[in-house]
């Protein structure tokens, strides 16, 4: 998937696809994002040593990766918002 990330250009069909979270600031990779102040994220799933990336749902730039400690059992107490 490409994504300009941070670019006003970004195209309809460029929608980031994964669970949404509340970013609560209840880890430091679930502050709200620094760009646009918005308060919803989407994990983007793992990549290398991290359990999950975090992206900003509005302007898609990346906040920040989640521990591995955080995949699996512990992703229960993520604040998920359900569609």
């Amino acid at each position: 998937m490409e994504i300009k990330t941070g670019s006003a250009d970004v195209e309809a069909w460029n929608i980031l696809e994964g669970p949404r979270v509340t970013l609560d600031a209840s880890w430091p990779a679930l502050k709200p994002c620094r760009f646009c102040n918005h308060t919803t994220g989407v994990l983007t799933g793992p990549k290398g040593p991290h359990a999950d990336g975090v992206r900003c749902e509005k302007c898609y730039r990346h906040i920040g990766w989640l521990p591995p400690a955080y995949h699996g059992d512990s992703a229960s107490d993520m604040s998920l918002i359900e569609d």
